[in-house]
């Protein structure tokens, strides 16, 4: 539509254009567009912003799914995805919290999602991030006081449902991005490999085995960290052979660079698996791990604390882990124990 503003007058030189710069001088300002004969599908606001703001639109759902699909603005596309997103992951936890059972995902947010995949002349890194779900935090801050293992299983279940209704459009667009093709640092394979790992992540959701070995053949195939890091995320869930054949392959290749070697322990840290517990302590035993060093410390158990399914345990064993990490610690390197306190004094913000 063309944006004529109730200040301009006959010399402004972008009167009538269909995008226009809105200078924000005051504490508090109102924009009135003139001649608005119909409400627009949506309005697209911060076109172009290069930091990231937290505002309110004034959308409706129907005109947030509308710019999903239809605004060609990557900044204004990803912000209506994760507030949809948001809207979703809220909509579950109050059903689940109140009924006890997991309500089915909207199938409408389903097929916006098989839209945006569907999209080929997309931009690969925008769409990527588009496809990214909110993090734990931005859940939690969202439903206070947050009831932990109902924040962990709404998250993990919209996922789930998101890679089980659309399997075959993640594994073509895996299959096209793992296409072999030599490391290179140019904008459309940066947006390739996004999407490579957005794919695998979602077929991997639901532990098929398939997806497992896909995981551990592109660890095994990759020619860049980028796409090892991705697959050795998405295969540290799954304990087993193949996740061991990739971790033990990681740390033989790095062992002898320090800020890999903390990567690598952050890795492990942050396994979904029962089985974790027993990793970080095994870990912490090693002799290459060193309680004096505050960046094995904060990669491991600094790690683990930002795990949010095992941290919040409901045996409570993940409190007990960093509670002992932290005494220990406290004798060897008290800062860097002062440093694990920080996720136990978190408590006040969760429910039970």
């Amino acid at each position: 539509m063309p944006l004529v503003l109730d200040s301009d007058t006959p010399t402004t030189e972008d009167t009538g254009a269909t995008e226009r710069v809105l200078h924000l001088t005051k504490g508090k300002q109102s924009f009135v567009f003139e001649n608005v004969t119909s409400e627009p599908d949506f309005h697209s606001i911060l076109r172009g912003f290069s930091a990231i703001v937290d505002y309110d639109p004034g959308l409706s759902e129907d005109q947030l799914y509308s710019q999903l699909v239809n605004d060609n603005d990557g900044f204004a596309r990803w912000d209506a995805s994760q507030k949809l997103a948001m809207a979703e992951m809220i909509r579950l936890y109050d059903e689940y919290t109140q009924t006890g059972t997991m309500p089915a995902v909207a199938p409408r947010y389903i097929d916006t999602i098989k839209e945006m995949i569907s999209d080929a002349a997309a931009d690969q890194a925008l769409l990527a991030k588009s496809l990214e779900m909110p993090t734990i935090g931005e859940l939690e801050e969202q439903v206070k006081p947050a009831n932990p293992s109902a924040v962990k299983a709404i998250r993990s279940h919209l996922k789930k449902s998101i890679g089980k209704a659309l399997y075959n459009e993640f594994k073509t667009v895996f299959d096209r991005t793992n296409d072999g093709q030599a490391y290179s640092f140019d904008y459309n394979a940066v947006g390739n490999r996004a999407m490579k790992k957005i794919a695998l992540g979602y077929m991997a959701a639901n532990g098929g085995a398939a997806d497992i070995t896909a995981a551990h053949d592109l660890y095994f195939a990759a020619d860049n960290m980028t796409d090892q890091m991705a697959a050795m995320g998405i295969i540290t869930d799954y304990m087993g052979t193949e996740r061991q054949a990739v971790m033990d392959d990681f740390f033989s290749r790095f062992k002898d660079d320090v800020l890999v070697v903390q990567k690598y322990l952050g890795m492990q840290a942050r396994s979904g698996s029962d089985d974790v517990l027993d990793v970080v302590t095994d870990l912490s035993n090693e002799g290459y791990f060193k309680w004096d060093n505050p960046g094995h410390v904060s990669s491991l158990f600094g790690g683990f604390a930002g795990n949010y399914e095992q941290f919040h345990r409901a045996d409570g064993k993940g409190y007990d882990l960093i509670a002992d990490a932290i005494i220990k610690g406290n004798g060897i390197n008290a800062s860097s124990a002062g440093r694990l306190m920080g996720p136990l004094s978190g408590w006040r913000k969760y429910s039970s």
